[in-house]
């Protein structure tokens, strides 16, 4: 069995965007879901999908973040 080179395992900056991306569509489809329940009355599921939504998104700034500060050009200002 071939051993995998180390530039393979590293995403390359496309891919960790893509992956960011991806994230946050699935959570603006949970927070679709969450309207939809809410829409049919049904309050402790919306609320359910509503903080699962938010803690995907926030996971995802924090990724985004990280992201950004790897990517980043050296410059004098602070980024964050």
């Amino acid at each position: 069995m071939e051993t995998p080179i180390m530039h393979d395992l590293i995403p390359s900056e496309y891919q960790q965007k893509q992956k960011i991306l991806d994230e946050i569509i699935s959570s603006l489809e949970t927070l679709e879901w969450a309207k939809n329940a809410l829409i049919n009355g049904d309050y402790t599921e919306s609320c359910r999908l509503m903080k699962r939504a938010v803690a995907d998104l926030q996971t995802e700034e924090r990724r985004l973040r990280v992201f950004m500060f790897n990517t980043a050009k050296p410059t004098n200002k602070t980024t964050f």
